[in-house]
């Protein structure tokens, strides 16, 4: 029997411990990536550079972290004032 992509992203909620919503059809919601995104973290499955670079992804920026771990006033600027012109 094959799965479909809503039992699959069920199977992931469930490893995780998180809902994964979605609407008939074959749509899962976007709240299920936050709650995947956020048990990831909880989990130091993604730490926080992993997070930081996924904003810049998201955002299309850069996002640099330095080699201890810290993510320097630049990258916070960058991201401000790119949330800045989208809101």
């Amino acid at each position: 029997m094959s799965e479909t992509k809503i039992d699959v992203a069920v199977n992931v909620g469930n490893l995780l411990g998180v809902n994964i919503e979605y609407s008939t059809g074959s749509t899962v919601c976007k709240n299920s990536w936050n709650n995947v995104l956020i048990a990831l973290v909880m989990r130091d499955i993604a730490n926080k550079e992993d997070v930081a670079k996924a904003v810049g992804t998201l955002l299309g920026i850069d996002v640099s972290v330095s080699s201890e771990g810290t993510v320097p006033k630049e990258s916070w600027e960058n991201v401000y004032f790119e949330i800045k012109n989208r809101i």
